[in-house]
């Protein structure tokens, strides 16, 4: 084997050395990926299902309120309708 034959060999064998760990970086690079696209998911997930049940509650509270609004309404009504009456 010649000197160039053997420069040669030892250049194929370092470039698939370095092919090898470009392919495996590259593997792990995909797998991190995939792991940070199913937490991503998840979190977005739990964001929206939070959200969902905040525009919920909010719309709890605003029927609570309007209720209560009303019934402070009829207490003044009759309040100023015994007033009345009593004026009688």
């Amino acid at each position: 084997m010649s000197v160039f034959d053997a420069a040669l060999e030892q250049a194929h064998t370092a470039l698939k050395q370095h092919a090898t760990a470009l392919e495996s970086a590259l593997a792990d690079r995909a797998s991190s990926e995939m792991e940070l696209d199913s937490v991503t998911r998840d979190k977005i997930g739990r964001r929206d299902r939070h959200a969902a049940e905040l525009t919920e509650r909010i719309t709890q509270l605003e029927e609570s309120l309007a209720k209560e609004q009303q019934a402070v309404k009829d207490v003044r009504a009759q309040v100023c309708s015994f007033a009345i009456t009593a004026h009688r």
